[in-house]
Parts: structure tokens; sequence; C-alpha cells
């Protein structure tokens, strides 16, 4: 479900199907705690429809049409997760890295997520504030890229990271990640 507190939408409800001038158009407001009550049993991933019926002050009962589409909501209740991670830099030898050599975490989430937070140390020592790190979302999918350029006056040792504020679009967070998940990429050793 979307990341909002309630659902707002339009339905239009015919007294006459002959008859538009008769037709009655609700505005309405759901919240979203009363959907995922009512939805609780609903497995992950599963789409539905309701449709709304009520009662006006004189007695005339309304119910939107069997066939209601809008809106239609998908179940997710599931956090996001990222597999696979690597890591490696530009240098021929691909976990090695020097002054000017560039630095890529490679990685890919289940599902589209908001963009992540990235961080990166040198030997334990977090990357200096005012690095640029680019973070890219390539070519609409799901898969991405952070990279920063290593610099002569960095840290000797390892390089490390984290992946935070993993979000995917229901506004289900996921768990950080500060691990690779193809061993021979996981680490990289800067040169002096």
């Amino acid at each position: 479900l979307p990341s909002v507190d309630e659902i707002e939408g339009v339905s239009v409800f015919s007294k006459s199907a002959y008859n538009s001038e008769s037709d009655v158009t609700l505005r309405f407001i759901i919240e979203k705690s009363k959907i995922l009550d009512a939805l609780s049993t609903v497995p992950n991933g599963d789409s539905f429809l309701f449709k709304i019926e009520f009662t006006d002050d004189v007695g005339n009962t309304y119910e939107s049409p069997s066939t209601y589409s809008q809106p239609e909501f998908k179940i997710d209740v599931q956090p996001p997760s990222i597999n696979p991670i690597t890591l490696f830099s530009s240098n021929d030898i691909k976990t090695l890295a020097k002054a000017g050599d560039t630095v890529t975490l490679s990685f890919t989430a289940i599902e589209a997520i908001q963009t992540p937070t990235v961080t990166f140390t040198l030997g334990g020592t977090p990357l200096p504030v005012d690095r640029e790190i680019t973070i890219i979302n390539t070519s609409n999918t799901n898969d991405w890229t952070a990279t920063f350029e290593l610099d002569e006056n960095d840290t000797n040792g390892s390089v490390g990271f984290e992946i935070s504020n993993i979000i995917e679009l229901a506004g289900n967070n996921g768990v950080n990640v500060d691990d690779v998940t193809d061993d021979s990429s996981g680490k990289i050793d800067t040169e002096k």
C-alpha cells in the first residue's frame, strides 16, 4: 500500500442507467490502518478491489458497480532486500586501488526502491564528507551503482561500505547491508 496515512479517491454512483443527471459523485477518504486490518489475511503480492456502499440522509442506498476497478491496491508487506552485491575498482587488479582509481559498489534490489544512502570507509576511517559519492540507478531497473574516486591522501587499507535507507515504493524498510555477496570481491586494498 502507498506510504500514506489515508487513501483518497472519487467514485461516481448511478441512480439510473438512463439518466446521468441523477449520478452521485462521492469523494472518499479511507484510513490506511482500516484497510490493513481488513486485509491482514491477504497474501503478500496479491491485488484486491473494493466497492463502496453508503446510504444518504433520506434513505437512498448507493453501491459502486461490481466492475468497479479503481483504486486497485497491491498488498506489499515484505521489506526490500539487496542481492547480489559486488565491490571492485577500475584498477587492472580489481581488488586493489590507488589514487585516481574509481571504486564501484554494484548492487541489485529485489524490487524497485527509492535512492538509498551509501557510505564508504577506507581502512576503517569514513570517507571524507566532501568526497562525492555518485549513486546511479541503471536504466530504470533495480540495478544500482555507487562510485567514488580515490585520492592520494586517502587512508590506506580495506574499503568498507554500508547501504542504508533501503525503502521500497510502498514504504517498507529493508535492513542495512555492509557486506558483499561475492567473496572474491570482498575487499579492496588501497595502495600508496
